[in-house]
């Protein structure tokens, strides 16, 4: 009896240690379960996991004419927030967008030399929480022959929104410059995603259905940044936003490998206190036109229209923004640099392997950071009318251009600054390659496709200071200025070996 007891005893322990190890052992193949990854129909560079699938019945969006997925995407969003974030999936389909919600913008407002705190309310579809992820399954344009193919969100509200573009005048203090008070103008507009810190839109296609290249109508920013740091958007494309991707005063937006078509705006930064990054985004009204998609207007349309209203990227003040692999065609403006609106703040960036043609002007500065920018191995065209670079009036810091080709000419009526030029190439152009109004400009070894018109030097011209550089290092130079020092040097002793081109990523 004592021996039975004792047997009985030690069974129980037995079970009783064994009780957790079954429990964990279960706790595992139930997360096995939650986190097996998902087979999609395209190619993709890693592993689909997620807990959170759009069309799962918790949730309830459907890929169907007619219904509206607002509140099943957002239950899903909302659901991997609160699970500690993580993936929300969408399956390939299109899924339609009908209806909005309702956000708030707390503002540090103006009145006179006063200040006052103001609710302003905006329209948004989605809002993505901190370290929640939207995925969906992504064809490449590129190698489709442009279609698009795979998860595709079609907008259908938010037609001619009065408050599509809506900022409003305030004060900051700038913690990057010992807390100087600035006026600015706070974006209070509407969006379709809003995205905030950790967050990112991956693997899929947005497109409006109802805009009409014969009567285009603004709607919200597609994709925008409201705050906080680190925004990525990889394997999107836009295939026909009016306004694309705000980032808004932030840090640490990411955007990559992906294609836009831009009725107004492609990419547009404001207060970047931190490093940005833009690699390998393509924008050009041929997504659009190429898509596949019922309405798809004809390139020439859409190209007609970009030409006439658009810019490709738009940089204000940025710190130390990294541009790479950037495309822009079709364009009324390719690239534009310059300040924040209400103060000087302007940007400053190394921009690399940068391509820009067929737009009326491929770069237009309007200012720049006294830390400058680069550009290197690089291009920029504009057609017979147009210009490969403009500088406005308020220009008067340093740009450098290493190893970039110019088709069409280089304007200046910047106040002051440099404006360098080394292992640079001229061709296509007018009278002039170069017609710099005023400051200073630096020529190293470049090469003038034409033996004529070369350089015109304004009035208020300061200095030309050449090397090696002309056609055939015969450099032809219209000088008007009333002043300018102008030194042009020739000679195999000033030769150097220019900085390798096609250079690419590892």
């Amino acid at each position: 009896m004592k021996t039975s007891s004792k047997l009985g005893a030690a069974a129980i322990l037995i079970l009783l240690a064994l009780l957790p190890m079954n429990i964990a052992c279960a706790q595992a193949q139930k997360q096995q379960v939650l986190q097996q990854s998902i087979k999609t129909i395209y190619p993709t560079k890693d592993w689909a996991i997620s807990d959170f699938v759009v069309t799962d019945p918790a949730f309830g969006a459907k890929a169907e004419p007619g219904f509206d997925n607002r509140a099943a995407f957002q239950a899903a969003i909302d659901a991997a927030y609160k699970s500690g974030g993580g993936v929300v999936y969408i399956p390939a389909g299109n899924y339609e967008f009908r209806s909005t919600q309702l956000g708030t913008k707390n503002v540090r407002v103006r009145q006179g030399r006063s200040e006052s705190k103001k609710d302003f309310h905006f329209e948004y579809v989605l809002r993505l929480h901190p370290g929640v992820q939207l995925r969906g399954d992504w064809a490449d344009p590129e190698v489709n022959n442009g279609k698009v193919l795979g998860t595709i969100l079609e907008v259908r509200v938010g037609k001619d929104a009065p408050n599509y573009d809506g900022s409003v005048e305030s004060w900051w203090n700038d913690g990057q410059a010992g807390n100087a008070l600035r006026t600015t103008y706070t974006s209070i507009a509407d969006r379709f995603i809003e995205m905030n810190a950790g967050t990112g839109v991956t693997n899929l296609s947005i497109w409006y259905p109802e805009q009409d290249i014969n009567d285009v109508k603004p709607y919200p920013w597609t994709l925008f940044q409201t705050q906080g740091d680190c925004a990525t958007i990889e394997h999107v494309t836009l295939v026909n936003s009016y306004n694309g991707f705000n980032s808004a005063p932030s840090e640490l937006h990411y955007v990559l490998d992906s294609y836009i078509t831009a009725l107004n705006k492609g990419i547009e930064v404001h207060v970047c206190t931190d490093i940005g990054r833009i690699e390998n985004v393509r924008i050009s009204p041929e997504y659009w036109a190429k898509s596949g998609l019922p309405g798809a207007p004809s390139l020439a349309d859409v190209t007609a229209y970009t030409k006439a209203n658009g810019t490709g990227y738009q940089m204000h003040r940025s710190d130390w923004e990294y541009v790479s692999y950037l495309r822009v065609s079709g364009y009324k403006t390719g690239v534009w640099i310059g300040r924040e609106p209400g103060f000087a703040d302007a940007p400053n960036a190394q921009l690399y392997e940068v391509h820009v043609d067929n737009c009326g002007n491929g770069l237009y500065v309007e200012d720049v950071n006294p830390y400058g920018i680069l550009i290197s191995n690089s291009s920029f065209g504009a057609p017979e009318d147009g210009n490969a670079v403009y500088f406005y009036k308020d220009f008067s810091t340093s740009v450098q251009f290493n190893g970039v080709d110019f088709n069409g000419p280089v304007v200046s009526d910047g106040s002051d600054g440099v404006v360098s030029f080394e292992s640079c190439t001229f061709s296509e152009y007018g009278d002039y390659a170069l017609k710099i109004n005023s400051g200073n400009v630096l020529l190293s070894q470049c090469d003038f496709k034409k033996n004529a018109g070369h350089v015109y030097l304004g009035a208020d011209m300061h200095t030309l200071k050449s090397v090696n550089s002309g056609y055939k290092c015969n450099l032809k130079v219209d000088n008007h200025s009333t002043s300018a020092k102008v030194e042009v040097i020739t000679g195999k002793k000033y030769f150097f070996e220019p900085i390798p081109k096609n250079v690419k990523q590892i």
